[in-house]
């Protein structure tokens, strides 16, 4: 993946992809693809949540997700953010950032299924967080605690965009050429 570091590659580390519809939990380990799984929840199951809640279009949602969220709750307060277009009720971001922290401790829950499966909860093998919804501030730190496993945000938009199955692709095919000495890795650009 493109997302590993060299030694991450063949040591061992597992990647988070929550992208817009789905999850997917991988494990890299001695330079090869491991295991795999796939859920339902992405970032747009969080835009949903924050959609109903408020009672907005999901555009709108989408944007206040993104310029105003945040995973950690502890870091909120109650200043408004958002002003709904047709109640004028302000938003404050303590209630936006409760909405994210509720609809993410819910795909948190399926992560943790799928590290238990893939049988790596705990140990010292890193967790990469990538796709669209790794952007939310603090996810890191909030998915570090429901594991005990060090995590990092590592994202890319240039290779595949959004679709998790093409970047890995992409990654694998890369990483097969640069370790077959077919190309080098320098003169790739993500």
């Amino acid at each position: 993946s493109l997302l590993l570091r060299n030694q991450e590659f063949k040591t061992g580390a597992v990647i988070i992809d929550i992208g817009g519809k789905y999850t997917n939990v991988s494990l890299f380990y001695d330079g090869l693809f491991c295991a795999n799984r796939s859920g339902q929840l992405g970032g747009d199951f969080i835009t949903t949540e924050i959609s109903k809640q408020f009672d907005l279009d999901k555009r709108t949602s989408e944007h206040i997700k993104i310029v105003y969220g945040s995973a950690l709750v502890s870091n909120s307060s109650s200043v408004p953010v958002f002003t709904h277009p047709d109640t004028n009720k302000n938003i404050l971001e303590k209630e936006l950032v409760n909405s994210i922290e509720s609809s993410l401790d819910k795909e948190i829950k399926e992560i943790i299924k799928y590290i238990d499966y893939i049988n790596v909860k705990g140990s010292d093998i890193p967790v990469i967080i990538s796709g669209g919804t790794a952007n939310l501030e603090g996810i890191d730190e909030k998915i570090e605690k429901s594991l005990n496993q060090k995590c990092f945000v590592r994202t890319f938009n240039r290779v595949g965009g959004r679709n998790a199955m093409f970047n890995t692709a992409i990654g694998g095919l890369i990483n097969y050429l640069a370790r077959n000495a077919l190309i080098d890795l320098n003169l790739v650009q993500i």
